[in-house]
């Protein structure tokens, strides 16, 4: 079911068409879970440290299924989650396209 599901998202036509039919890349993930985080957070999950702690090791671990080289960026996308200039940014503009060092480091690591 799985395989069915990707194949849908990797292939969806809400995807620039350049992006079409590619698999999720590190950036991807990272974005992903910072959402996750997000919507986490809104719901107050985050209010219970065990759970939390739980929660935030469950995704470094099932990201790594899509990207190997994902689970290391798991804490910087809780904390991102967690300053309200990120998610009011990401609300406006429906993008997570600002760049902080996180984002400098996976692009030096796909890029270069």
């Amino acid at each position: 079911m799985r395989q069915v599901s990707h194949s849908k998202a990797w292939n969806s036509k809400n995807r620039p068409r350049e992006m079409r039919g590619r698999h999720f890349n590190l950036i991807d993930c990272v974005v992903w879970m910072r959402v996750m985080f997000l919507a986490g957070r809104e719901v107050g999950l985050d209010q219970h440290e065990v759970f939390w702690d739980w929660f935030t090791g469950f995704i470094s671990h099932f990201i790594a299924v899509y990207e190997r080289r994902a689970p290391p960026y798991t804490e910087a996308a809780a904390e991102w989650s967690e300053k309200e200039e990120n998610v009011v940014e990401y609300k406006e503009e429906g993008t997570d396209e600002g760049f902080d060092q996180i984002d400098l480091e996976i692009i030096l690591l796909l890029y270069i």
